[in-house]
């Protein structure tokens, strides 16, 4: 018998969940955020944007008991429903920020070691200015010298239902000197999953090996991706989103 889950909606869209009876985290590309302590085993200070049902924090602040998280979540409810439904306490290394992301990223003044994005919500609901050259260099300049960004994106990694995809990535190989793709469920490559796509700031400081299975498995499916000529860099001042997007409707 499956175990019970907790499922977060809005608008009618999962965004969120967790097991009843267990701590392990429900879906397969939250699990995915812990490769940031595969990579840069040293990293201390990490931000997470988009905290929804808080699932991969928790997760995050039992795991490195030794290591602190930054959360920005800009809708304050959301974090109370987290607290009701969802178990979010009171944590010494996490901090909470009900914050817009681009405003939270212009103001900083501390630097983090990773930075985790799980800010789209979904693909039918992408907030344009969140995935652009802009935002890449905000981040960018966020993070100390050596370290890595961690981003949620749905699609697949070719063919018509890659073009948000595509264009993500190479706004990001516009900034950072490395940027792969991390296929989350399958390597079958034109279906469209989650996939994580890593920033890194500095490729010589990462490490490729653990001794997590789980981990390793996700690292041996790295890809980089060989863009059609005409994918766009998103900007501020040009980023159809809603264009790119539209295949995965259909």
């Amino acid at each position: 018998m499956g175990q019970r889950v907790r499922n977060l909606y809005i608008d009618n869209v999962t965004h969120a969940g967790r097991y009843l009876e267990s701590d392990e985290l429900l879906y397969d590309y939250t699990k995915a955020y812990h490769l940031f302590s595969t990579l840069l085993p040293d990293a201390q200070e990490v931000v997470m944007f988009g905290g929804a049902a808080y699932s991969y924090p928790q997760s995050f602040v039992k795991t490195y008991p030794d290591k602190n998280i930054d959360v920005v979540e800009i809708d304050k409810d959301l974090t109370k429903l987290a607290k009701k439904y969802f178990w979010l306490g009171e944590y010494p290394n996490m901090n909470i920020f009900h914050e817009d992301a681009r405003v939270f990223l212009r103001n900083n003044e501390k630097k983090y070691d990773a930075i985790l994005w799980d800010a789209f919500g979904s693909y039918f609901s992408i907030p344009y200015q969140l995935t652009t050259l802009e935002t890449a260099q905000e981040k960018y300049n966020t993070l100390t010298d050596n370290w890595v960004v961690l981003l949620n994106v749905i699609g697949s990694v070719s063919a018509e239902k890659a073009k948000f995809v595509e264009a993500e990535y190479k706004t990001y190989s516009e900034v950072f000197p490395e940027v792969f793709i991390i296929p989350i469920r399958t390597t079958n490559t034109s279906e469209v999953q989650n996939l994580m796509m890593v920033a890194l700031k500095n490729p010589e400081a990462v490490s490729y090996e653990t001794d997590n299975p789980e981990i390793q498995k996700l690292l041996d499916k790295k890809t980089y991706l060989n863009l059609p000529k005409n994918t766009p860099i998103l900007t501020d001042d040009y980023a159809p989103v809603e264009y790119l997007i539209s295949e995965l409707a259909k």
